[in-house]
């Protein structure tokens, strides 16, 4: 039964149905196993036509639907398109019309490689990646321009464009972007095309990603052409929760809970004071030396405080390890009240290395701790360097204490080895709330408001683990999509069958099988 008459369509920053009513896309992730590169459609191991029957009756009207160009295209043979991959979207199509729901055809892993872990360079230093990209999307838009249960086209997912000068890569992005929306509007003007922001940068020297660098419009590529267009970002904000336990995501130490006061993010922050007369280690030993700073007072409620790992000038052929670190209060009387931040690096860890000269080297290494696990390893350094944690709350006059083993495997004789407790004044201060959620989306919103345009979250969702135990999985749900539906942002939830994220959380390359349960009802609840 086709229950659709018209093409879903901008307004401003809104979308209206076929009538001109108001339409928010509320939709699920079907993943497809994209990342496994398959060149044949899942079939019914991913999802079946129940799944999407499931899917409405949670209060859902759309799906994500990933692609790989591997469906369509071999590299050995491009430009020759396999009728497989067509006829697995027609497929998809027919299962959600007879549900009343809607596709959104997302292209998560283009030529060139999957872009969102840094591995897709080649989509931009091959040309003719770009000319195939080009072509399919034009190739889909010809086939499926009169065809209103798709709602539109993701052209690209998380693009991690390498460029030295962000206005250079932000330049890249908006070329190619450009290319595939000409190409697109060649066959059709039906349908929505969405423009993802630029994930992040990627050194094209070193390939590592620099997730600090942004452009002035939270890393969106302006289009030339707006016509029936739709900006979208993806939200896991605190990465720290969301993808907390998970191996692939150098997380597994994480225990986050949501929300908690606890828990926090500044902006504006500058240094303020440190702990510089404590004990030093001793640069003759070549055993674990347990090490504490000397203690610091917080005198203002603007402050807040970071772990560090001190390496200075160890020297080119210098290595130092540090484990079972902590911070430690005092309070107004001296009185040891608690441990306020511990790590034992058993698994991994979130330290983040900084050297003044840019020399040296800060990683986790997993065999050498001082009775199990791993430890933090800092090398090469020969100027001022360190590794640090933070932010934490601390309270107001009270003191603190850094500590730690550290072990000395070569340094300089100019060495200085120790760990400080860092005080930081911040121009604010949020907690892991859901004051600090609207936060972070609200932003979005007023680049919706300031350029008249819709914005989508493409995906957002958090990991399995964040739903056992209490850690709150199911309460971040269930904020974000409050948020959402305050500021009139259409979502949708990634995935529906995946280990890490999915709704059901078995191997997607099984019929799906256990369901998330808290995952499901809180999906139930907001949805309708």
């Amino acid at each position: 039964m086709d229950l659709f008459t018209g093409f879903i369509h901008t307004d401003g920053r809104l979308l209206r149905d076929e009538n001109d009513r108001e339409y928010l896309l509320k939709g699920m992730a079907f993943g497809n196993n994209v990342w496994d590169n398959p060149s044949l459609p899942p079939y019914d191991t991913h999802h079946t036509r129940d799944s999407y029957r499931e899917l409405a009756e949670m209060g859902f009207n759309s799906v994500r639907f990933y692609l790989n160009y591997g469906l369509f295209e071999d590299d050995a043979n491009p430009y020759k398109y396999k009728e497989t991959g067509f006829e697995w979207i027609d497929r998809n199509v027919e299962w959600a019309k007879e549900n009343g729901m809607r596709i959104v055809l997302n292209m998560h892993y283009p030529q060139g490689g999957y872009q969102s872990q840094g591995g897709g360079t080649a989509l931009w230093s091959d040309k003719e990646n770009q000319n195939r990209l080009v072509a399919l999307w034009k190739a889909i838009a010809e086939r499926y321009c009169n065809e209103p249960c798709i709602v539109g086209y993701g052209l690209l997912n998380e693009p991690v464009i390498p460029a030295d000068d962000v206005w250079a890569g932000s330049r890249k992005w908006a070329e190619l972007l450009n290319r595939m929306i000409r190409a697109v509007r060649e066959a059709d003007r039906n349908h929505i095309i969405f423009i993802e922001k630029i994930l992040t940068f990627q050194n094209e020297e070193t390939f590592e990603l620099e997730w600090s660098r942004s452009n002035d419009e939270h890393n969106f590529a302006l289009s030339d052409d707006n016509y029936n267009a739709v900006y979208e970002f993806h939200f896991y904000n605190p990465y720290t929760f969301t993808h907390q336990g998970l191996s692939w995501s150098n997380t597994s130490e994480f225990n986050k809970v949501y929300p908690n006061e606890e828990d926090i993010f500044a902006d504006g922050v500058s240094w303020h004071a440190g702990t510089f007369n404590g004990e030093q280690c001793d640069l003759e030993s070549r055993d674990w030396q347990y090490i504490e700073s000397d203690r610091v007072t917080v005198t203002d409620d603007d402050q807040i405080l970071s772990y560090v790992f001190q390496a200075r000038e160890i020297g080119e052929n210098g290595a130092v390890y540090v484990d079972d670190i902590a911070i430690t209060e005092f309070d107004s009387e001296g009185n040891r009240t608690r441990v306020v931040y511990a790590s034992n690096f058993d698994k991994t860890c979130s330290m983040y290395f900084w050297a003044s000269n840019n020399i040296g080297n800060g990683k986790f290494v997993s065999t050498k701790g001082r009775k199990r696990g791993g430890s933090y390893l800092v090398s090469g350094t020969t100027d001022d360097a360190s590794g640090s944690v933070g932010f934490f709350r601390p309270v107001k006059n009270y003191s603190y204490q850094a500590s730690g083993y550290f072990r000395i495997r070569s340094s300089s004789g100019e060495a200085t080895i120790r760990p400080r407790v860092d005080i930081w004044k911040a121009e604010s201060i949020s907690f892991l709330n859901k004051d600090f959620l609207e936060k972070n989306i609200k932003a979005y919103a007023e680049f919706s408001e300031k350029y008249n345009v819709p914005v989508y979250c493409g995906e957002f969702g958090t990991g399995t683990v964040s739903f056992t135990d209490d850690k709150g999985g199911d309460r971040w749900v269930a904020d974000v999509i409050d948020i959402f539906n305050k500021y009139r942002i259409s979502y949708n939830y990634h995935t529906y069958h995946e280990e890490s994220f999915g709704l059901y959380m078995n191997s997607s390359l099984e019929p799906a099988a256990n369901r998330n349960e808290l995952l499901y009802e809180v999906l139930c609840r907001k949805n309708k």
